[in-house]
């Protein structure tokens, strides 16, 4: 069986933009509007997996 390529994505709603990959399922950037209206990226950080 032949292993799938990871690939990474960018969706886009007006101000707002999420990266993610597909593999593993991640989302690697997330950029939204700061008070001023001018674009930041967003962090999380998660000490746990699911």
């Amino acid at each position: 069986m032949a292993e799938a390529a990871a690939e990474a994505f960018e969706l886009r709603n007006g101000s707002v933009a999420v990266k993610v990959s597909n593999w593993p399922a991640t989302i690697t950037s997330l950029l939204l509007p700061d008070s001023h209206d001018d674009r930041k990226t967003s962090k999380a950080a998660h000490d746990q997996v699911f």
